[in-house]
């Protein structure tokens, strides 16, 4: 990595039979992107905060420093503040690296983008395999919309690689069933979760006055053996007593 960035000179190590120019020298007078800058190893991570601080850099095998003129955008899956907090980073290095920083919001997050870009690489996926755009069932845009997406638009184009290749020139349109099983499964679980939410909110809205009293007398005015009597949290029982006026 260290050739890479810096290039090398022909001789400086054992495979290096010509000089190479390295991705800072590509990169001057523009711009170079360094991905993923927080698996970078802390003996190179020092390396280039030498380069950034003075803006000079020498590639392998070379003794003379050249100055450069390279505008830096780095990324990384972990925030740099919990990667130095795990010994994994450099902190100085990161406030050199992260003097503008832009967040970008996970999948799950971003709203109605998930299905935009799910029929972006849909159809992309297709024309791929010689397929023409097909229609999207409701239920389908409706499991991607829910869905968690733990592994971000990278997932996404994987589900959308998986639908294209069960889908021949015979399908109509794309439906549910196309959709990878865990997924909907997923899906199917937190709709569950969310019934069960409402049941107990339901349930709990329907404790009476005479249930209080009841619970009262049989947990001899414990609290929480009173709301696990009852089936509810502490927090709505002390709301419920309060309404009935039994504080």
């Amino acid at each position: 990595l260290e050739s890479q960035l810096f290039g090398h000179k022909r001789g400086a190590f054992t495979s290096a039979d010509k000089d190479q120019r390295g991705l800072i020298a590509e990169a001057e007078g523009g711009t170079l992107f360094l991905d993923e800058i927080a698996e970078m190893s802390v003996g190179l991570q020092a390396k280039l905060l030498r380069v950034l601080q003075e803006r000079k850099y020498a590639p392998l095998g070379e003794t003379s420093v050249r100055p450069f003129d390279v505008k830096i955008i780095s990324a990384s899956s972990v925030r740099l503040k919990d990667a130095v907090e795990e010994g994994r980073f450099r902190e100085d290095l990161r406030y050199r690296l992260e003097v503008i920083p832009i967040e970008v919001p996970p999948l799950r997050a971003r709203g109605r983008d998930k299905i935009q870009l799910f029929e972006f690489f849909m159809n992309e996926q297709l024309a791929r395999n010689g397929l023409p755009a097909l229609a999207v069932e409701p239920s389908v845009y409706e499991c991607i919309d829910q869905y968690n997406w733990p592994g971000n638009v990278r997932e996404l184009i994987n589900v959308c690689t998986y639908v294209a290749a069960l889908t021949s020139e015979d399908d109509k349109s794309i439906s549910l069933s196309s959709v990878p099983v865990d997924i909907r499964n997923s899906i199917r679980t937190r709709t569950l979760e969310v019934r069960s939410e409402k049941v107990v909110s339901q349930q709990s809205r329907q404790v009476t006055r005479e249930m209080l009293e009841r619970a009262n007398i049989e947990c001899s005015g414990h609290r929480d053996s009173m709301a696990q009597y009852l089936g509810i949290s502490r927090m709505t029982l002390w709301r419920k007593m309060k309404t009935f006026g039994l504080l």
